[in-house]
Protein backbone atom coordinates (compact mmCIF):
# COMPACT_ATOMS: atom_id res chain seq x y z
CA UNK A 1 0.00 0.00 0.00
CA UNK A 2 1.89 2.97 -1.37
CA UNK A 3 0.41 6.56 0.15
CA UNK A 4 2.03 9.59 -0.92
CA UNK A 5 4.21 11.32 1.86
CA UNK A 6 2.21 14.78 1.59
CA UNK A 7 -0.94 12.78 2.72
CA UNK A 8 0.58 10.97 5.56
CA UNK A 9 2.06 14.21 6.78
CA UNK A 10 -1.82 15.87 6.66
CA UNK A 11 -3.08 12.75 8.44
CA UNK A 12 -0.37 12.95 11.28
CA UNK A 13 -0.65 16.86 11.86
CA UNK A 14 -4.83 16.39 11.83
CA UNK A 15 -4.36 13.49 14.28
CA UNK A 16 -1.97 15.34 16.62
CA UNK A 17 -4.22 18.50 16.25
CA UNK A 18 -7.34 16.50 17.64
CA UNK A 19 -5.52 15.42 20.39
CA UNK A 20 -4.56 18.29 21.38
CA UNK A 21 -8.16 20.12 21.35
CA UNK A 22 -9.23 16.98 23.33
CA UNK A 23 -6.45 16.67 25.54
CA UNK A 24 -5.13 19.94 26.85
CA UNK A 25 -7.88 21.89 28.42
CA UNK A 26 -9.23 18.76 30.49
CA UNK A 27 -7.09 19.47 33.24
CA UNK A 28 -7.88 23.28 33.03
CA UNK A 29 -11.68 22.37 33.41
CA UNK A 30 -11.31 19.70 35.66
CA UNK A 31 -9.64 22.12 38.11
CA UNK A 32 -12.13 24.81 37.69
CA UNK A 33 -15.10 25.01 40.41
CA UNK A 34 -18.90 23.05 39.79
CA UNK A 35 -21.75 25.18 38.77
CA UNK A 36 -24.20 24.85 41.05
CA UNK A 37 -27.11 22.38 39.99
CA UNK A 38 -29.71 25.03 39.21
CA UNK A 39 -27.45 27.35 37.59
CA UNK A 40 -26.28 24.54 35.42
CA UNK A 41 -29.52 23.27 35.18
CA UNK A 42 -31.00 26.85 33.82
CA UNK A 43 -27.90 27.20 31.23
CA UNK A 44 -28.37 23.92 29.32
CA UNK A 45 -32.24 24.93 28.92
CA UNK A 46 -30.99 28.00 26.77
CA UNK A 47 -30.76 30.85 29.31
CA UNK A 48 -28.06 33.91 28.86
CA UNK A 49 -25.49 33.50 31.86
CA UNK A 50 -26.05 37.46 32.15
CA UNK A 51 -29.67 36.25 33.06
CA UNK A 52 -28.31 33.72 35.56
CA UNK A 53 -26.33 35.45 37.34
CA UNK A 54 -28.52 38.69 38.22
CA UNK A 55 -31.45 36.28 39.37
CA UNK A 56 -29.45 34.22 41.44
CA UNK A 57 -27.95 35.32 44.80
CA UNK A 58 -24.40 35.40 44.93
CA UNK A 59 -22.00 32.27 46.65
CA UNK A 60 -19.18 32.59 48.68
CA UNK A 61 -15.93 31.71 47.66
CA UNK A 62 -14.32 29.16 49.64
CA UNK A 63 -11.32 30.11 51.62
CA UNK A 64 -7.30 29.54 50.28
CA UNK A 65 -7.09 26.72 52.92
CA UNK A 66 -10.40 25.09 52.64
CA UNK A 67 -9.70 22.17 50.12
CA UNK A 68 -12.24 21.81 47.01
CA UNK A 69 -14.33 19.39 47.24
CA UNK A 70 -13.61 16.55 45.01
CA UNK A 71 -15.34 16.78 41.08
CA UNK A 72 -17.64 14.09 40.32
Amino acid sequence: MDVPVPVLVVVGLAFVTLVAIVIAPSRRVRSERRLPSEVETRVLMGERPGDIEAATEPHEEPAASEPMPPAS
